[in-house]
């Protein structure tokens, strides 16, 4: 358990950005978790000299004094007794202008048949689109009365353009709910009767609905090698509704807030968990997938050649030497595989 929970920290802290505002309020931000009784965040220069190394209980820094320049940046989540848990690896900082969140639905929030709405359940996902966003941008969800507060479980931001939220909803009571959001040294934006939440109660369509995805899902893992890179990501994706965690459903043996335990209890199942990995920022998460790959058919998914290209043209991460020699080696393994048709006919 110990080992997951720092894998999961790791994972979290990924994705750092330098924030800038003219030439004063300068930021570091990077994703918040909720395990972390603070961080830790180093800075170096190009000459690899060390030009800070602080500590901070929020998900942000001011670092004003930086000169123009390349830097290298890297953080840790710390334990209950301030000491580094596990770092990330250094990145390059990239630096932008930090400006007021701007949300590209919020001219329609007044007309009641363009508000988004999603139902009186937990787990649910949110997505937000507009610009301006970054890992210190403080979202909160309350009700137009101001009674209520919708509960976010996590908060992933996709990119400046876009955060996607994972929202608990099953106590909140219907009606119109406002979305807050803030950046660092700028004044809150509010917008009013942004969403709105259904009455829990559904009909008996709904619930066969709901039955038939189900069904349909236990289907689809069976010709998870015959998709395409974005079937199958569709399929995990739209197939996931446990708390922090991406995975499919179908991966979830038990899903706690704090923890999930992953279901590899058939081959299918952990082919699709090691395809998962391939897209983790964490270098040797990716080396165990390749290993995986490397080993076993069953059969060779036609995904993954479309998702290593994938990483590679749109520059995810950066590829060494020793990972394109492990992928080398994957793919080799894998073209001596029996193609999903003959394989899944058998």
């Amino acid at each position: 358990m110990k080992k997951l929970f720092m894998l999961l920290i790791a994972f979290l802290l990924i994705g750092n950005n330098l924030i800038a505002q003219t030439n004063k309020n300068k930021i570091v931000s990077w994703k918040e978790s909720k395990y972390a009784s603070g961080y830790q965040i180093q800075v170096k220069n190009k000459s690899d000299k060390l030009i800070i190394d602080k500590k901070t209980d929020s998900n942000y820094l001011q670092i004003d004094q930086i000169p123009e320049g390349k830097y290298k940046i890297r953080t840790s989540a710390l334990s209950p007794f301030g000491k580094p848990v596990v770092w990330t690896e250094w990145q390059d900082l990239k630096i932008e202008l930090s400006l007021p969140p701007i949300v590209n639905e919020e001219s329609l929030a007044d007309n009641d048949s363009k508000n988004k709405t999603i139902e009186q359940k937990p787990n649910q996902k949110l997505e937000i689109e507009g610009d301006n966003f970054n890992d210190a941008t403080e979202t909160t969800i309350e009700s137009s009365q101001g009674k209520s507060k919708i509960k976010i479980l996590d908060k992933k931001i996709e990119s400046k353009n876009k955060i996607e939220l994972r929202v608990d909803a099953e106590n909140a009571a219907p009606g119109k709910y406002d979305l807050s959001l803030q950046n660092p040294y700028h004044p809150k934006k509010t917008i009013k009767n942004y969403l709105e939440i259904e009455n829990k109660a559904e009909n008996v369509s709904t619930q066969n609905n709901s039955l038939k995805t189900q069904s349909n899902a236990k289907d689809n893992i069976n010709k998870i090698y015959t998709m395409s890179m974005k079937e199958l990501d569709e399929f995990i994706g739209s197939n996931s509704n446990c708390y922090k965690s991406e995975l499919s459903s179908d991966l979830i043996k038990e899903c706690k807030e704090d923890y999930v335990t992953i279901n590899l209890s058939t081959r299918e199942k952990k082919d699709i968990y090691y395809y998962f990995l391939i897209k983790e920022p964490n270098r040797m998460t990716r080396i165990q997938s390749y290993l995986h790959f490397q080993t076993y058919c069953s059969p060779a998914m036609n995904a993954i050649r479309e998702k290593v290209e994938f990483n590679s043209t749109k520059k995810q991460y950066t590829i060494d030497t020793k990972e394109k020699m492990e992928i080398d080696k994957m793919f080799v393994n894998l073209q001596n595989c029996p193609t999903p048709k003959a394989k899944l006919a058998k």
